[in-house]
């Protein structure tokens, strides 16, 4: 644990701590001296309200009646990653329940120009981070987001929640405006049978078939070439696929509605892959990825639409980095070289 302040509140002594490491619940309350017995008893109730371990961000606070003997009268939990609530341990009676933030919503603009980087452009604006994702969501179908150029403009309205004046991150979109060199989007929410929709301006469905990319995070490293030196065995051999290089762990999409028609891991060749069929004429695969979400089959349905992740990136097979691999083939089985960078 990081130590961030200690204060006194309601004439309780407390401190706060951020935690640096995952620990089970139970590891976490014998770090704190608690007796074994309790131990059981507050692990059973807080498993029933979905509190099981403490994660790396979350913010501790343990406020003492008596500092000096370390005799805790209870533990305020605040989980990194489900900012709206607050868990309280109250070491009295060896509850524990949750207490709902006040949230509130209120609408932001942001005006963002492209310099090096989307990432750069979101901070250097002081927008929270999590619109980039929203902000795919939207103009994934329609963007290429790994090719976005110097002086791009990104105009959006957007609702931010937020809890004792800190961001929780983007609620939604209402509106976003793309400005590059030789195409410009709009798009617009609409409520559609209770859920949100985009349209363009003239109130077209902004979402085509196909994702112009299966990662939200991560870079191009090799488009679809015929005549590509290979980069592991330097031989010239053809590339019927696309790479990126991603984070370890970043979750991937389907680019299309789909199937899963094979999915196995041959790792001395392609590591973890999958196959997707989407129609008659299109099937996709993803090649040298880390892992499977559980309970992945055949037959299982996989849909951008529903920001479905069926896999994640890493590197498995012939690669010595982080890498996935993407190819797209006609109902032939002949590739069709028309990878997501051309899909526009």
């Amino acid at each position: 644990m990081v130590e961030v302040a200690n204060d006194k509140v309601e004439n309780l002594d407390s401190k706060t701590e951020i935690s640096n490491k995952e620990l089970a619940l139970s590891a976490f309350l014998e770090n704190n001296e608690i007796a074994s017995s309790d131990q059981q008893i507050i692990v059973n109730n807080a498993a029933k309200i979905g509190l099981t371990d403490i994660g790396i961000g979350d913010k501790i606070a343990i406020f003492y009646k008596n500092k000096t003997n370390n005799l805790i009268d209870h533990f305020l939990i605040d989980p990194k990653a489900q900012k709206e609530k607050t868990f309280k341990i109250n070491m009295n009676n060896l509850s524990v329940i949750t207490i709902k933030k006040a949230v509130d919503v209120k609408s932001r603009y942001g005006y963002i120009v492209i310099d090096s980087s989307l990432f750069e452009a979101i901070i250097g604006n002081n927008l929270p981070f999590s619109i980039i994702a929203k902000m795919e969501e939207v103009l994934g179908y329609s963007i290429d987001f790994f090719h976005l150029n110097k002086g791009d403009i990104f105009k959006v309205i957007f609702t931010e929640k937020t809890a004792n004046n800190q961001s929780l991150g983007v609620d939604r979109i209402e509106a976003i405006q793309y400005i590059g060199k030789h195409k410009k989007v709009e798009a617009f929410a609409y409520l559609k049978d209770d859920q949100y929709v985009f349209v363009d301006e003239y109130g077209l469905d902004l979402k085509k078939y196909f994702l112009l990319s299966p990662l939200q995070y991560g870079r191009m490293t090799s488009a679809f070439n015929l005549n590509r030196l290979h980069p592991v065995t330097g031989e010239m051999k053809a590339h019927f696929g696309t790479d990126y290089a991603a984070p370890e762990g970043t979750p991937i999409l389907a680019v299309a509605d789909g199937e899963i028609e094979k999915y196995e891991s041959k790792m001395e060749t392609n590591g973890n892959y999958a196959k997707i069929r989407h129609d008659k004429t299109y099937e996709t695969q993803y090649l040298h990825m880390s892992a499977f979400v559980q309970g992945l089959k055949v037959g299982s349905k996989s849909s951008p639409r529903t920001s479905h992740r069926f896999c994640r990136a890493d590197w498995t097979g012939y690669w010595s980095s982080c890498l996935l691999q993407v190819l797209e083939k006609w109902g032939t089985g002949e590739p069709s070289g028309r990878k997501f960078t051309k899909w526009k």
